[in-house]
């Protein structure tokens, strides 16, 4: 999987390309938010490390609610992050237990105001027969990013973080949707 953020003191964009187990691509995301800020990169090997939790911090910014930083930890105890600015604001830490996180959602302006991440079970908790499924076929085209229809037939449920603004304070929900 590669991250890619845009960011400055909050977060401008997320936007990520992930790969099957045996290494072909099989989506690339549009770019969530907007434009601006400094871009990092980073690549997890999937064959080895998977993101296992991400942070979340947000609050008012330039007077819009935005989230202003992101931290991503993986099951080898690596971090990468923060990305953006973590002071005085709240937060919300999401671990990912008897999963994986394999892609990200989102939503923003001139900033990212929400973010969803994607997960799938983790291929050792798959029965045999559901395990060639998970790495949804030999797809040779680059370009070829699954429909809806299948990643939500091989993920089984996501996460949702939504900021709302109520009387000038930030405020999040976030639910697990069951697939």
């Amino acid at each position: 999987m590669q991250i890619s953020i845009c960011y400055g003191e909050a977060i401008n964009s997320i936007l990520f390309q992930s790969k099957s187990y045996d290494g072909l691509v099989i989506g690339r995301s549009k770019k969530f938010g907007g434009t601006g800020g400094r871009m990092e990169t980073f690549c997890i090997d999937s064959s080895v490390e998977q993101l296992s939790s991400i942070n979340v911090t947000f609050g008012d910014y330039n007077g819009q609610v935005a989230i202003i930083s992101l931290c991503f930890y993986t099951n080898l105890k690596k971090i990468y992050g923060p990305f953006g600015t973590i002071l005085g604001a709240s937060s919300v830490s999401i671990p990912i237990e008897d999963g994986v996180i394999v892609g990200f959602h989102g939503r923003g302006g001139t900033y990212l105001t929400a973010i969803g991440i994607f997960v799938a079970p983790k291929v050792n908790n798959l029965p045999s027969s559901e395990k060639k499924f998970n790495s949804l076929h030999s797809i040779q085209d680059p370009d070829y990013a699954p429909t809806q229809l299948e990643v939500n037939f091989y993920l089984f449920f996501f996460y949702h973080i939504q900021l709302v603004n109520q009387n000038s304070h930030a405020h999040f929900f976030s639910h697990k949707i069951v697939t």
